[in-house]
């Protein structure tokens, strides 16, 4: 009785350490679990804020493209304008002079 009382012994603490250990795989295995839930839900934040941030990023370039469009049309008006007043001028006759023979002449008083 007791060699069958000690085997029985030796045989219940292997399965309690067993189940310790079987425990403490569990516990690992949640925390794992909850880190992977965790990672995926990170990755989601950044995966929309990646998208947000690249949605801003298209609407400012397209507001500046827009922006050196018009700076670019507006040159091209000064431009054109410039020339035609340029021609304008060339084009005209000088305006006719007249000379004044009378000159006043203003005295000290």
């Amino acid at each position: 009785i007791d060699t069958f009382s000690t085997e029985t012994k030796s045989d219940t603490d292997e399965i309690d350490t067993t189940l310790e250990d079987l425990a403490k795989l569990d516990s690992i295995i949640s925390d794992v679990e909850q880190v992977e839930s965790d990672l995926a839900q990170a990755k989601e934040e950044i995966e929309d804020d990646v998208a947000k941030t690249h949605e801003e990023q298209m609407g400012r370039s397209t507001v500046n493209m827009a922006l050196i469009v018009v700076v670019f049309i507006l040159l091209m008006i000064v431009l054109v304008l410039m020339f035609q007043n340029r021609k304008l001028a060339s084009e005209a006759p000088p305006p006719p002079e007249e000379e004044d023979d009378d000159m006043v002449i203003l005295e000290d008083l």
